[in-house]
């Protein structure tokens, strides 16, 4: 079994257009983990036009159609998600598993849209959890999901920038 760092290297690196969708509540603590991804990710990827980087908050279906226009080769959707293991440890999950994984701040349940997207765009789809600690109202990201998210930003980064 391979890792999630080796698993997420292969697929982006073999992906030329990738769509990055950040997902969850910028007010509950940890399970803003996407939305905070997309946030450091914008500055840093502004000059890939093969790169399509998208909050999607708490309603990700919004931006089905510009999935489906921008047709990724790959989409990566980042989430927290209970994985196990400590507050910040990450796991690369088959969509199907979403279910089982308590993302449950969705009005449409995740599977259902990526499905959805990866049959109407023939891209692959690989989801990134990262384990949450306090996702209470009104709480920020602790210091270990900041740090997952910095790592797994820091990597993407690498990847797509070496295509540059």
């Amino acid at each position: 079994m391979i890792g999630w760092q080796e698993q997420l290297k292969e697929m982006l690196t073999a992906a030329p257009r990738i769509a990055i969708l950040g997902v969850g509540s910028e007010l509950c603590g940890d399970d803003a983990a996407g939305m905070v991804l997309i946030e450091r990710l914008r500055m840093q990827l502004a000059e890939d036009a093969d790169c399509l980087l998208l909050a999607g908050s708490t309603a990700p279906e919004n931006f089905t159609g510009m999935i489906r226009h921008f047709k990724p080769d790959l989409l990566l959707l980042v989430d927290a998600a209970h994985v196990g293991g400590e507050v910040g440890t990450m796991r690369c999950c088959d969509p199907a598993e979403i279910d089982g994984m308590g993302c449950s701040t969705h009005m449409l349940p995740l599977h259902v849209m990526l499905d959805y997207l990866s049959s109407e765009t023939g891209c692959a789809v690989l989801v990134v959890g990262i384990q949450p600690g306090e996702m209470e109202f009104a709480t920020s990201p602790c210091p270990e999901m900041l740090a997952a998210i910095d790592q797994l930003a820091t990597m993407i980064v690498d990847i797509r920038t070496r295509r540059l």
